[in-house]
């Protein structure tokens, strides 16, 4: 990931991500085989997560936004306005666990759909994901379990 000026980002030609003209502070853009993404967030002391799939596929994540992209064909798989802040994405098996503070988000990782969102009863702290059920520590010391 590369950060931009403003000016850089209004200036690039790449394919935009997210882009919150009202509130973004921050500018990037990720670049790969020919293909480049930009994408503009709002937090100064946070960084986008960005984590590879494979040779072709990224995920990227950073306050209420997430997207899925393809660099072989420069195109957004998948692109999530979220409801609570963005945490981290896990990759187990063929599933992408995307998680936010109150909220897991389950992405195939062939079809790139969403297969499952469960919701979560209080802020996101700490999860363990087995064959086929994930148990979610939350705050106050709640824990909850999902069968997959």
């Amino acid at each position: 990931m590369k950060y931009l000026t403003e000016k850089e980002f209004e200036r690039s030609n790449a394919v935009v991500l997210f882009d919150d003209k009202a509130s973004s502070r921050r500018f990037g853009v990720i670049a790969k085989n020919q293909s480049a993404f930009r994408f503009s967030w709002q937090s100064t002391d946070i960084f986008p997560e960005i984590l590879d799939v494979d040779d072709f596929i990224s995920v990227i994540g950073i306050d209420l936004n997430f997207a899925i992209i393809n660099f072989k064909d420069s195109s957004i798989l998948l692109n999530i306005r979220l409801n609570s802040f963005y945490i981290k994405t896990i990759i187990k098996d063929d599933i992408l666990y995307l998680i936010s503070e109150v909220e897991i988000i389950c992405i195939g990782r062939i079809t790139y759909a969403i297969l499952r969102r469960f919701l979560l009863p209080d802020i996101f702290e700490d999860i363990e994901i087995a064959d086929s059920k994930i148990e979610v520590k939350c705050m106050g010391g709640l824990i909850v379990e999902f069968e997959l």
